[in-house]
């Protein structure tokens, strides 16, 4: 990555960005995964709506699915990495400047270079893969160049204010292409109130999900895939999340109307 400014499109120092900011400067994040997650491996192809390629051409050629997917608040998740291997092109949005400068040297391959603010984001490119710096609510097709045939939520949702899900909501809803895939994963906190309603992440049961995206005259269907305690594969998160009786991570595929 060349010519990374200290800077940015976004103040990092609003009060949505500024807890992050903080996370990020002493390495709290226990939210990033080292590896990709087994979740959307598991989904890919349903996200995709397309075979995935075979490991053997690398992603490459005309095995690749056609789709562009969005992650939003994307960190620096090596998410997008596989994504970008399987995809025509990956969109990232994050507010944090080291998550991206991160993201970036982590994946050289990828060959992402500055290329300065345009359109009040800080733009990012390399091999099939865009990163943007800045608010995700101004976000739209301006600045990404159009719809996305997939998007991909994990660890997104979650990580905003509960009051601010409906404007979340919107961005999502103008970004999502004709006929598209949203793929998200929730969490769930189980438990005395006082423990469930803390946050980041926030919890969000089925009814917030149904609530959320239910109404919206885009959304075709909502189809719960999966759900699992998080205690029982990793105990130790318990610790973590003190005062709990189950973290619930649930998975939905939301499609869009053609």
């Amino acid at each position: 990555m060349s010519d990374v400014p200290a800077g940015g499109a976004a103040d990092e120092n609003t009060p949505n960005l500024k807890p992050w900011l903080n996370r990020w400067e002493n390495r709290q994040i226990g939210f990033h995964m080292s590896d990709v997650n087994p979740i959307l491996t598991q989904f890919a192809k349903d996200l995709l709506q397309h075979d995935l390629p075979n490991e053997e051409k690398e992603g490459g050629g005309a095995s690749c699915s056609t789709s562009r997917v969005l992650v939003p608040l994307c960190g620096k998740t090596v998410d997008m990495a596989y994504l970008a291997k399987i995809s025509s092109e990956v969109y990232g949005i994050e507010g944090i400047q080291t998550a991206l400068v991160e993201f970036a040297q982590e994946h050289a391959h990828l060959k992402i270079e500055n290329k300065g603010t345009v359109d009040g984001f800080e733009r990012f490119e390399g091999n099939k893969i865009t990163l943007l710096k800045g608010d995700y609510f101004q976000l739209g097709e301006v600045q990404t160049k159009g719809k996305f045939e997939a998007i991909y939520d994990r660890a997104s949702m979650v990580a905003i204010e509960p009051e601010m899900r409906k404007d979340y909501v919107q961005i999502i809803s103008n970004l999502i292409a004709k006929g598209g895939i949203l793929l998200l994963v929730v969490l769930e906190r189980v438990g005395p109130e006082e423990f469930a309603k803390k946050g980041p992440p926030f919890s969000i049961p089925e009814s917030a999900v149904q609530e959320l995206y239910g109404g919206l005259e885009w959304v075709e269907s909502i189809k719960k895939v999966s759900e699992k305690d998080s205690f029982k594969d990793n105990p130790a998160q318990q610790q973590r999340y003190a005062g709990l009786d189950q973290l619930l991570e649930t998975v939905y595929l939301i499609r869009a109307k053609k």
